[in-house]
């Protein structure tokens, strides 16, 4: 069974169309999108005709809607089935062959989706709809988080995989370009991993994207894939302002920034001018003393 799916069809009932409103059905495409090597195609006419294509070669039967069941009966050569309507729209027709528990037939119309892709589209529907997005994961599986006020996969997001509770965690996303941590199926904290070069060998930092100092105490420093060891870490390169850090349990327990030339010479400058101006100020005072 196509999985995503399972977690899908629930959701999308309630904004599936009726097949009374063949419009929306007849004199379409409609692309078999199943585990079947060759490309098969239905075209279902609007006199009830059923034009049934696999790889260009063609066969004729005929199709009927049952409105008091919602199913779609089709008749040819090779097909003779009653379907119970799963989901409709204009994109994706989801069928279920009556009396079976098997995956239901997804047809993409190719109009609507010429890359056939009906699991993009399904989810880009349900994430519309229902304010949900999908994180991918390095594991290959899928995490599905509330995204009601449209701010993105962020610290406070409400988790699900497969529909279920998340379990605790630690996860990485499958682009590498961050993790997160998952407590009660909410996310914890979410962080990037940057590596550094330091007098004791490269270590890497858990770091919380967009702090400026990014450098903090309490967070996460590894050596390899253990926690590094309690030591002082001076920086070789230049990706940081930090002059070094001392790392006590795994995380940092001290942050030394080195100061910033720009804003030493900025301070300089001011200083001497307001140095100048309290000298003016005293020249001026005497001046009029003098008077």
């Amino acid at each position: 069974m196509h999985n995503y799916l399972q977690n899908l069809l629930p959701r999308l009932i309630q904004f599936s169309q009726s097949l009374e409103k063949k419009e929306m059905l007849v004199d379409q495409p409609w692309i078999y999108t199943g585990n079947y090597p060759d490309k098969q195609q239905f075209i279902f006419r609007r006199d009830g005709r059923l034009i049934q294509s696999v790889n260009g070669n063609v066969e004729t039967g005929t199709w009927e809607y049952i409105a008091a069941a919602q199913s779609l009966l089709i008749q040819s050569s090779s097909i003779n089935l009653l379907f119970n309507l799963a989901f409709f729209d204009k994109g994706v027709l989801l069928l279920k062959k009556d009396g079976s528990k098997e995956t239901p037939w997804a047809l993409a119309n190719e109009n609507i989706i010429p890359d056939l892709d009906v699991e993009k589209y399904l989810k880009k529907l349900v994430a519309a709809k229902q304010h949900l997005g999908w994180i991918q994961l390095d594991s290959g599986e899928e995490i599905e988080f509330e995204n009601e006020y449209s701010t993105g996969f962020q610290q406070g997001s409400v988790v699900r995989m497969n529909g279920m509770a998340v379990p605790n965690g630690t996860y990485k996303t499958a682009d590498n370009e961050f993790y997160f941590d998952v407590s009660d199926s909410k996310v914890n904290q979410l962080y990037i991993r940057n590596t550094y070069v330091t007098d004791r060998g490269d270590i890497t930092i858990d770091s919380i994207p967009g702090l400026d100092p990014p450098l903090r105490k309490g967070m996460k420093v590894w050596s390899g894939q253990y926690p590094a060891s309690n030591n002082r870490y001076v920086f070789k390169d230049d990706d940081t302002n930090a002059k070094y850090i001392d790392v006590r349990e795994g995380t940092i327990h001290k942050v030394k920034y080195s100061l910033n030339e720009a804003l030493i010479a900025f301070v300089l400058v001011l200083g001497i001018l307001l140095l100048l101006c309290i000298i003016m100020a005293i020249i001026n005072q005497v001046s009029d003393s003098n008077y």
